[in-house]
């Protein structure tokens, strides 16, 4: 077992981070030179973060276009667990197989 303690106010700072890139460099072999050493991070802009473009437009956000939204996902959602039902051995099998045991 491997472990260091260092008392600062929280324990994901970049001492502790360094020594986590190193023991997991080393313990799960990422063959990466050692040290390890943090980039700067450098946020992403607007468009690279968005997945709405001219080729794909943002849907509407009035509330009437949230409740077709809910609506049709409760109901293909009613529609999956109705075909998941079981009503026989081999039905039962299948809800086990997707849902699992209780």
């Amino acid at each position: 077992m491997i472990g260091k303690y260092y008392p600062f106010p929280h324990n994901y700072n970049y001492v502790s981070r360094t020594m986590m890139y190193e023991f997991f460099n080393q313990h799960f072999e990422l063959g990466q030179s050692s040290p390890i050493v943090e980039a700067d991070f450098k946020p992403l802009s607007r468009e690279e973060l968005t997945v709405w473009n001219k080729q794909y437009p943002a849907p509407p956000g009035d509330v009437e276009s949230e409740i077709r939204i809910l609506h049709t996902l409760a109901k293909n959602n009613a529609a999956q667990i109705e075909r998941l039902t079981p009503r026989d051995q081999k039905s039962l099998a299948e809800y086990r197989r997707v849902v699992g045991g209780a």
